[in-house]
């Protein structure tokens, strides 16, 4: 019986990939409800009362309950937690940031090969007008992520450092 040597699957491309995040949670900056109980009073508008829809919900709820500044800066805050989510969808939205990467290994027939694609596990929840600075951040995060995932597969990482330093940015 003849044995060959397993050929290790090459990486041949490495993106960051951004994509819409569907369904984020945004109970952080707070949620619209029908009503509120007095421990929420503190931070909330009434939103219908401010002229929205009668078929939306009666009353913004901060996801802070701020109660470690001043009432005049609890106010001001919770009024921009109530425009962030107001305008959420409108001048912005929520994405999720993965890296991925083709990798390739030969197959039979000899000279054949088959591709698969491996990701990091991604970040999700991310304010889309958030500063380059944390993007590339969170990119630098995920591609690290996707070369431990690739270890993991035993994937030849010897070029991976080379084409993660120009890998795409997709936007899907």
């Amino acid at each position: 019986m003849t044995t060959t040597a397993r050929v290790k699957a090459r990486i041949d491309v490495v993106r960051i990939v951004w994509e819409t995040d569907e369904a984020p949670d945004l109970s952080w900056i707070g949620e619209f409800k029908n009503s509120i109980t007095a421990a929420e009073e503190s931070h909330a508008i009434h939103h219908r009362a401010r002229g929205g829809d009668t078929r939306e919900f009666e009353w913004f709820v901060s996801g802070n309950a701020y109660e470690d500044v001043s009432p005049r800066t609890r106010k001001k805050y919770i009024e921009q937690d109530y425009r962030r989510l107001l305008a959420y969808g409108e001048t912005w939205h929520s994405v999720g940031c993965y890296a991925e990467a083709r990798v390739s290994y030969p197959t039979q027939p000899a000279g054949t090969w088959r591709t698969e694609t491996l990701r990091s596990g991604g970040l999700w929840g991310i304010e889309s007008d958030s500063e380059k600075t944390y993007r590339a951040e969170v990119a630098r995060d995920e591609l690290a992520d996707l070369k431990d995932h690739l270890d993991q597969f035993n994937v030849d990482t010897s070029n991976f450092d080379a084409l993660a330093e120009t890998a795409e940015e997709v936007a899907r």
